[in-house]
């Protein structure tokens, strides 16, 4: 009977042990792809006169590209800090009040980056909204950019060298997928921090049964503060 039971916990503990170390690699993964975003910054702002021959601004394209300068590089600088600072301090929270903002900011372009700083939530619509913006001016650059190919005597409207031109295209095509990593990221934290309780009650296990090293590895990926998860009767699970 009782290696059953030792069996049957096995079985659960497993999968709770591999989403914790899925959710470690996400955690770094997650630094290391808002760094890249943050490089990136430099490299659009060298890249930004250069378009493909044909290209013709309109003003639908004009406000595009207004949204990809303005806001996404702002968003950038906002996840990259928030995402350092989320990491180190261990306080990312999940909320969905925060969704409708998230879509208000994306009409302003302005004032997200002061708020909501550890909301899983609001970061995953955020990255959203810039992965659509960005595939939509990766598509334009895109298309431009081979029409170019086949039209080189287009009239020049920016200034232009096809090899900076499509340098501009891969940069924001490896932008685009970066965000919609992220998008996938910060899911899977808001999925990770809904468990919460599961991880604790599973940190809580392992410590009963003296696997101090595995206890560790949890506990250093469970949030900082979980006190208000613990009972007091259970205080000494915290100094572990």
């Amino acid at each position: 009977m009782e290696n059953n039971l030792l069996q049957e916990n096995n079985k659960e503990e497993e999968p709770l042990m591999k989403e914790i170390k899925k959710m470690t690699y996400i955690k770094y993964l997650n630094l290391i792809f808002s760094t890249i975003r943050f490089i990136l910054i430099f490299v659009f702002a060298y890249l930004l006169i250069y378009f493909p021959i044909s290209f013709k601004p309109n003003i639908f394209y004009i406000i595009i590209l207004l949204y990809r300068i303005l806001f996404v590089q702002l968003s950038t600088i906002y996840l990259f800090i928030a995402v350092i600072l989320g990491t180190i301090r261990k306080n990312f929270i999940i909320g969905t009040g925060q969704i409708n903002y998230a879509l208000f900011s994306s009409c302003c372009g302005c004032c997200f980056f002061c708020c909501y700083s550890n909301n899983v939530s609001f970061m995953a619509v955020l990255t959203l909204v810039c992965s659509i913006i960005g595939f939509i001016w990766t598509s334009i650059l895109s298309f431009y950019y081979m029409n170019s190919l086949r039209n080189p005597n287009n009239f020049i409207y920016f200034p232009n060298i096809m090899k900076l031109s499509l340098a501009r295209v891969i940069a924001n095509l490896i932008d685009f997928l970066l965000l919609l990593s992220q998008f996938y990221f910060f899911k899977y934290w808001e999925y990770f921090l809904g468990r919460i309780n599961k991880y604790i009650e599973y940190y809580k296990r392992l410590v009963i049964k003296d696997k101090t090293k595995e206890a560790n590895f949890v506990r250093n990926i469970l949030p900082y503060h979980i006190d208000n998860y613990i009972s007091n009767n259970e205080e000494e699970l915290q100094n572990v």
